[in-house]
């Protein structure tokens, strides 16, 4: 966490001082929008009153993919092997295929169901695992490698 938080402080600080460094020598307008973009934000700085906290947002490429849960049940003394899984796709929309194949749509923070959008769980994903919080219950999905063409 105090690598991402020095990484982002030197960034911050060096566009300052690029800026203020071109706008000196009449390069750039004063005050360019520079954050106003198409593409996704890499870091996104986000302060409160109390804290300074940071959150970062990933490139949809990044994200999107096909994760993968496997869970062992015991039933009437046998093992079954369930197989379930969630595809994103880089325009925020997707498939959960858990018990039946259900439509969604993503952003950073929450998937959701398309046809029920009162129906949505929010995520997290750290190095390919999705943990995804089904009302209080996490579910943990990895992703898969992507098959070569």
């Amino acid at each position: 966490m105090k690598k991402i938080f020095v990484y982002r402080a030197i960034r911050i600080l060096s566009v300052s001082v690029l800026s203020a460094a071109l706008t000196a020598c009449g390069g750039i307008d004063p005050a360019p929008d520079m954050y106003e973009s198409d593409e996704p934000t890499v870091l996104v700085a986000e302060s409160n009153d109390s804290d300074e906290e940071f959150a970062m947002t990933i490139p949809p490429s990044i994200v999107a993919g096909t994760y993968k849960q496997t869970i062992t049940e015991n039933l009437g003394g046998q093992n079954y092997v369930f197989n379930y899984y969630i595809t994103l796709k880089e325009d925020h929309t997707g498939v959960m295929s858990i018990q039946d194949d259900v439509k969604i749509t993503w952003d950073d923070k929450k998937i959701t169901y398309l046809d029920d959008p009162d129906t949505s769980y929010n995520y997290t994903l750290e190095g390919g695992v999705l943990t995804i919080d089904m009302n209080g219950v996490d579910s943990v999905f990895k992703k898969q490698a992507q098959e070569k063409k």
